[in-house]
């Protein structure tokens, strides 16, 4: 299991962490993410900043921690110290959330930036 940083490439300041199993899946799922039309996370502010600061592509995979350990609470237990040692601007939500809790932060959160819209509009 990897924790992993997405940074951009000229603005050091400006990233992402996070944690996976599988790094090629989790890299497809946050392109299509950033990129894609329909995707149902496209507004969170990790990929809203991705867009803003260029795109998909100015952005590189670094991974900065391998856990050995199977089970995910030791994965999240560790993505979230350096989460909250690095403080990276692209993160939304707490890694350690439960599903349940996860998706009821999501609509939360998907709800609020749908009222913060129509109020733009």
């Amino acid at each position: 299991m990897f924790v992993y940083m997405l940074r951009h490439r000229i603005f050091r300041d400006v990233f992402y962490i996070g944690s996976t199993n599988d790094l090629a899946v989790r890299m497809k799922d946050h392109r299509y993410s950033c990129m894609g039309e329909n995707a149902r996370d496209r507004d969170l502010k990790c990929y809203e900043m991705m867009r803003e600061y260029g795109g998909w592509y100015c952005f590189d995979w670094l991974i900065i921690d391998v856990v050995t350990s199977d089970e995910r609470a030791v994965r999240t237990a560790r993505e979230r110290e350096y989460i909250l040692e690095m403080k990276p601007p692209m993160n939304t939500f707490d890694c350690t959330y439960n599903d349940r809790d996860y998706n009821l932060k999501w609509l939360e959160y998907r709800k609020t930036t749908r009222e913060l819209r129509r109020i733009e509009l």
